[in-house]
């Protein structure tokens, strides 16, 4: 595919669930992206002080929930390469990895408005900014936002913002309630749901609440 726009979409996945999967496929309409790339980290560079469920197996929920779908890939780059994980490092894999096919030479990272405010913190921000493009939709803001930039650590980072469905709905949430024994098959695309009971992740258990 000649001249393609490609998306980055990383983060933990823990688990992916569909709030994930609606901001991802918003932003890919609203800027005509022809593939979005899902990239579990390995070890969240923010979330340091968590453990999450093995890297293989979130991987797997990953490619599971986006193989149905011929504008979603999934990559283990950052599970493979192993340690903290940094967007731009990952960033600049796609680029070399993509480069023979990228419009514009340019990648758009999507991320929700819930990681701006301690954007200023990612590695390299500023650099990240400089030649990546940043869309951002809602995950926490309610309000559409129609500025060609944001506000994070008193540094103005130029970005794109898009509408989508908000989902009010975290994977800490769907973790909670798992392990809590509430309702929560219907936050989780089918393949992820059967991998969290067959794998037994977060208390889940076969038969839970009737499934």
């Amino acid at each position: 595919m000649d001249g393609m726009r490609l998306g980055f979409y990383g983060g933990s996945f823990d688990p992916l669930h569909l709030g994930h999967l609606i901001l991802a496929d918003s932003a890919r309409i609203a800027f005509n992206l022809d593939k979005v790339i899902f990239v579990p980290a390995c070890i969240s560079a923010h979330k340091q002080g968590e453990k999450p469920v093995d890297g293989r197996l979130r991987y797997a929920m990953v490619k599971s929930a986006v193989e149905e779908n011929p504008f979603f890939e999934a990559d283990d780059w950052e599970i493979q390469r192993g340690g903290v994980s940094r967007s731009i490092d990952t960033l600049y894999y796609l680029k070399k990895k993509y480069a023979h096919r990228l419009k514009e030479n340019k990648i758009s990272v999507i991320i929700g408005d819930d990681l701006v405010e301690e954007f200023y913190r990612w590695k390299n921000c500023e650099e990240l900014a400089e030649n990546f493009d940043i869309l951002v939709g809602r995950r926490d803001n309610p309000d559409f936002s129609t500025e060609n930039f944001f506000i994070s650590g008193n540094k103005r980072f130029p970005c794109r913002f898009f509408q989508n469905p908000r989902i009010s709905i975290s994977s800490g949430e769907v973790r909670s309630a798992i392990t809590n024994g509430q309702s929560w098959q219907y936050f989780v695309p089918q393949n992820v749901r059967e991998t969290i009971i067959a794998n037994g992740l977060y208390g889940a258990k076969e038969g839970q609440n009737g499934f």
